[in-house]
């Protein structure tokens, strides 16, 4: 069955059944995430090809999650995820507002809501937002102050996942991106 993949950070292009491209321009520095750990749906299975790499760039880095989940768990944090879950939030800005500033004049922002759920007005992202399971609030950006399109997303979840290959939960969360989009 072909998945739908919209509330990511990044809109991803099929190029055949369930592959898609990794959607972010090619020299962007792309942080230690689990995929769509912060989306209510994810998907069973994710392999990774690299057709062309850019120059110094490129490497990725797989971790294996059953130690990590073991050494976590002797952790007071990891205690604390197991008992109270993750809340992750996004901010997605408008693309409107930063029309002539994106990734190719130099600046950081790529992608926006719009790109991110595939919409055209808040209401369209609100309610791809909701199907995502994620909760929404429309704010001001704190770069662009005239721009109250800012939307910020909110998903309450557990950090760990049961994998029922192994029997048991394993850790499933992108808690290093901690301010870094």
């Amino acid at each position: 069955e072909q998945m739908k993949y919209e509330g990511g950070a990044n809109p991803r292009e099929g190029i055949v059944g369930n592959v898609y491209e990794v959607g972010a321009p090619h020299d962007a520095w792309l942080h230690y995430h689990h995929e769509m750990a912060y989306n209510q749906h994810s998907m069973k299975n994710l392999a990774f090809c690299s057709v062309k790499a850019p120059l110094g760039k490129g490497d990725t880095y797989l971790s294996e999650n059953l130690s990590v989940t073991e050494e976590l768990m002797q952790t007071d944090l990891g205690r604390k995820l197991k008992d109270k879950g993750v809340c992750y939030i996004r901010c997605l800005t408008d693309r409107e507002a930063y029309k002539g500033e994106g990734w190719k004049e130099g600046q950081p922002v790529y992608n926006h809501w719009q790109l991110s759920f595939g919409a055209e007005t808040p209401d369209e992202a609100e309610a791809k937002a909701a199907e995502c399971g994620l909760e929404t609030e429309w704010c001001s950006d704190p770069l662009k102050e005239s721009s109250s399109r800012y939307l910020k997303t909110k998903l309450y979840t557990d950090a760990f996942e049961f994998c029922p290959d192994v029997g048991r939960n394993v850790l499933f969360s992108s808690i290093a991106d901690h301010n870094m989009w």
